[in-house]
């Protein structure tokens, strides 16, 4: 370990890493992406906890299906549906979007086995649009459809996050589902659902992956 590095300074250094690989366009936002940039926004400027990929594991009462992509945690439980981008594409697509809101809506009433909704608010996150001609048309139908659910639509660029949509209160939000699925999620060490850990985690995770990619 370096001189004057203690293990959380270490892990500083590789989350701001990893961050600056996506906001200098080293790294695509790809889904993996957009979920850490989201993360940062959240545990850097925002001082909240958040887990990844959470999906049937422990019993109904704290699985998700579908899986939930990003937990934020504070004083509410938020979720995101993350749409990123695919295939050399330089943005996301239509049936991406559609897909995800349904993903999204779909999250309302989760978790599986849970009387209401755990999360208070949950959003749809993509990387920033890039449409012009008929496919202004179609996001700006797309927009208009997501206004009529209480799903909050988010813009995700490499240095920052727009709110396009803001999410309305969970219809079936019960808070009460809380503080047993944070419990059940805090049991699962070196985990990406780990909430003590799971930004560390993923940032290695995407280091790891791509070490050829970004040191030459």
């Amino acid at each position: 370990m370096p001189l004057g590095f203690n293990k959380d300074g270490l892990d500083r250094v590789l989350r701001q890493e990893v961050f600056d690989w996506y906001r200098d366009g080293t790294l695509p936002l790809d889904e993996r992406g957009v979920g850490f940039v989201l993360a940062h926004h959240y545990t850097v400027r925002e001082g909240r906890d958040v887990a990844f990929e959470i999906g049937q594991f422990g019993d109904v009462q704290t699985s998700f299906s579908p899986d939930l992509d990003l937990l934020v945690i504070g004083d509410a439980l938020d979720g995101f549906e993350i749409k990123g981008l695919r295939g050399g594409n330089n943005t996301v697509t239509k049936q991406q979007l559609y897909e995800g809101l349904g993903q999204a809506l779909t999250l309302l009433s989760q978790p599986l086995g849970g009387e209401g909704g755990a999360l208070k608010h949950v959003c749809l996150a993509c990387p920033f649009p890039e449409t012009s001609g008929i496919e202004s048309i179609w996001y700006n139908n797309f927009k208009q459809a997501v206004e009529e659910t209480p799903i909050g639509l988010i813009h995700v660029g490499r240095d920052k996050i727009r709110t396009a949509i803001r999410p309305s209160r969970n219809p079936l939000y019960n808070p009460d589902l809380q503080s047993s699925i944070v419990n059940k999620l805090k049991q699962d060490t070196g985990s990406v659902r780990n909430p003590r850990r799971a930004f560390e985690i993923r940032a290695f995770e995407i280091a790891n992956e791509h070490i050829d990619e970004v040191v030459k």
